[in-house]
């Protein structure tokens, strides 16, 4: 992992190989010292991300990275164990980092947040993610 600085600004970039040869890359951009400071002050609890990944090494990656960014963090590695925070114990994210390609079928992921959009009032924002280029 590679940590620079500009102009008081922190960016964090990571990359990993997954698959053949596939890199994933993550530029993460904190809060400013200032806007962290006041946000401490105005005990503003940071915003909770899920990472719903099956991969192991990946989310200990992106758990790495995201808590560098002064982000909460919950990991599931199953869609089951997602689908259920969110919709029996009521925890909704402010983010879900969710990958579509479970051992259940490659476009899983984007099935079982299509369940939980039709249960919620207000979708969830999620960033889909895949090794695949040929989703279908």
């Amino acid at each position: 992992m590679k940590k620079q600085s500009f102009n008081r600004r922190t960016f964090i970039k990571t990359s990993t190989f997954a698959g053949a040869g596939l890199a994933l890359g993550f530029t993460f951009v904190p809060l400013v010292n200032s806007a962290r400071e006041s946000a401490r002050k105005a005990s503003v609890t940071p915003p909770l991300i899920y990472v719903v990944d099956d991969d192991q090494e990946f989310n200990e990656m992106v758990i790495q990275l995201l808590e560098t960014c002064f982000y909460r963090v919950k990991v599931f590695d199953s869609l089951q164990a997602f689908k259920h925070a969110i919709i029996e114990l009521n925890e909704k994210p402010d983010l879900a980092l969710l990958d579509l390609d479970f051992p259940e079928s490659r476009i899983a992921g984007a099935e079982v947040l299509a369940e939980i959009n039709a249960a919620l009032s207000t979708p969830l924002l999620a960033v889909c993610m895949s090794q695949h280029d040929d989703l279908p």
